[in-house]
């Protein structure tokens, strides 16, 4: 399923031969996805950083891919290959700007790494935690005391974590 998911169906393959390193899968070496990845980076990158590039790439395309597959299955929208392949480039250029933010950002503490743990609000407030998904919000609202206020879930469509 997996390999029909990332590699055999039609506008699969636009998607992997459209990307900046023109990849077109030997689909009768493949016999599992470990394999593939291993061999895909094996023979397509060889330096580190390109290597690294790379699999970010490899791995934001995966990404995109799936949700272009999850909305034909349950939105019944059809898939893009050029959308699909923007969406990922556009992610791998935001995860690189923020990657290069935080090798920017100076060190706190250079010492033994610590422990963070959850903080009670003060009276009378509540503390709200959402996550970072791009597709579904959780939101979890606690008292001063630790004790669950609320919680929800919500569909947001969002293109990136920016928004």
């Amino acid at each position: 399923m997996v390999k029909h998911m990332l590699l055999l169906c039609p506008w699969m393959k636009a998607v992997w031969f459209d990307c900046p390193f023109g990849y077109s899968p030997d689909l009768a070496s493949i016999s599992t996805l470990d394999s593939w990845l291993i061999g895909f980076l094996s023979s397509t990158f060889v330096d580190g950083d390109q290597r690294d590039w790379g699999v970010s790439l490899f791995m934001f395309c995966s990404w995109e891919i799936w949700k272009a597959r999850c909305k034909a299955l349950f939105k019944d929208l059809r898939p893009s290959p050029q959308l699909v392949l923007s969406q990922a480039i556009s992610c791998l250029e935001e995860f690189s700007r923020a990657k290069d933010l935080a090798t920017c950002a100076p060190l706190i503490n250079s010492g033994a790494p610590t422990r963070l743990y959850w903080s009670s609000p003060p009276l009378p407030f509540v503390k709200i935690n959402i996550d970072g998904a791009w597709e579904a919000q959780w939101v979890v609202i606690r008292d001063h005391t630790g004790s669950l206020v609320g919680a929800t879930a919500q569909y947001c469509y969002l293109s990136s974590a920016a928004e």
